[in-house]
């Protein structure tokens, strides 16, 4: 099992690019973790029964684990020309779930302002900084970034 190290033991090794994932949105709003998301989702009722079935199935609360899964069984299902109707309809209700899900727990601009100036002089260490994410954490950084520069 891989060690998992402390960043300031081994930050002087990767200051060329940073690859954000969901821990960074968290670090800014615990609305951003799976339970939340799928709690809020299933609040909002976002998430048909038969698609709720599926989460339960797989014993996840994280879209992007059951959207790769649909994904998955669409593409076995179609080499043995089997009819994917509802697993396509299953993914893009749980891809229009997530979508809606994260703009209505989205953070505004002004509850996390004092938290995008620390991220920022983090971030501007790299050289490159990609996003996994689907929140507007990043772009508001940047923004930050340039109206200061």
């Amino acid at each position: 099992m891989a060690e998992i190290k402390q960043w300031n033991d081994i930050k002087e090794n990767y200051q060329d690019g940073l690859i954000l994932g969901n821990g960074a949105s968290i670090a800014f709003s615990n609305n951003f973790n799976y339970s939340s998301l799928y709690d809020e989702a299933k609040r909002r009722q976002l998430i048909e029964p038969p698609l709720e079935k599926v989460f339960k199935k797989f014993k996840t609360d994280d879209f992007e684990y059951v959207l790769r899964m649909l994904l998955q069984a669409t593409i076995v299902n179609k080499a043995f020309k089997i009819d994917c109707e509802n697993i396509s309809n299953a993914y893009d209700e749980c891809r229009t779930s997530l979508i809606q899900v994260i703009s209505a727990i989205h953070p505004k601009y002004s509850e996390i302002e004092e938290k995008l100036e620390v991220a920022r002089n983090f971030l501007k260490k790299f050289r490159t900084v990609f996003s996994l994410n689907y929140d507007l954490i990043l772009y508001w950084i940047i923004n930050l970034k340039n109206d200061s520069e």
